[in-house]
């Protein structure tokens, strides 16, 4: 039987490796059998003056061999580990209390609640919860202030990704009400178990330093209080 030319080697093995090893195309099959023969040896021609012509690779494996051999060396690449680690992460989050807690207090009640808070955001990814160890954070009560305020703004233009449901609220006012950026968040509200309501408020400029007396409505933007997504929105006629 006459050998295999270079290149009808390369493809009978890229044929076999499409069928034997997953994801793969024709293309990136003949490139593993490239590899193949650079780390085995290369190509022994049966003639040295025609060396791409009949011939064997010089590692000697039949094509079934060597097509074995290449799929178990792309087997062996694979690693997989059971991982545990600690995470950090920043979010927004609410609870209502009783007014004039510090700050410690504030985050103390927190704890319980926003551990059952990180769990929930779990289910449509591959990560378990496991505990929340510690977590710190900075106490804003009641409504918003005008340094509040222009920060929402501020992040809302920055284009990175929003996770303060203040800002996914406005954004969305703004979307759905096709308000211009003179409107922001007042207030937020929200009971145990009940939608975040956002109360959004036209102020007389960007400063956000005054509201507009002469604004004719309000708007309320209600979101989920897990998933921070929209459940409702509504005017307010003033």
């Amino acid at each position: 039987m006459t050998n295999l030319t270079l290149s009808g080697w390369k493809q009978s093995i890229a044929a076999g490796l499409v069928e034997v090893v997953p994801l793969q195309t024709f293309e990136s099959s003949l490139v593993l059998a490239d590899d193949y023969l650079a780390s085995t040896g290369g190509w022994v021609p049966d003639d040295a003056g025609d060396p791409t012509g009949p011939g064997v690779p010089a590692s000697g494996a039949s094509n079934a061999q060597a097509i074995q051999d290449i799929r178990d060396e792309q087997l062996e690449r694979i690693y997989s580990a059971d991982l545990s680690g600690v995470l950090s992460f920043t979010t927004n989050f609410q609870i209502n209390l009783a007014p004039g807690l510090s700050d410690a207090d504030v985050l103390a009640a927190m704890e319980a609640r926003l551990e059952d808070f990180v769990e929930a955001q779990l289910p449509n990814t591959n990560l378990a919860f496991v505990n929340l160890d510690s977590f710190t954070g900075s106490v804003v009560e009641g409504p918003t202030t005008q340094v509040e305020r222009e920060a929402i703004q501020t992040s809302i233009l920055s284009g990175g990704r929003i996770t303060n449901p203040k800002e996914i609220a406005l954004v969305a006012a703004r979307a759905r009400y096709s308000l211009d950026n003179t409107y922001n968040v007042q207030y937020m509200y929200t009971q145990p178990g009940k939608v975040l309501f956002h109360l959004m408020v036209r102020y007389t400029d960007a400063t956000y330093a005054t509201e507009d007396p002469n604004a004719t409505n309000q708007y309320v933007i209600k979101l989920d209080p897990v998933t921070y997504e929209v459940t409702s929105g509504l005017i307010i006629v003033l």
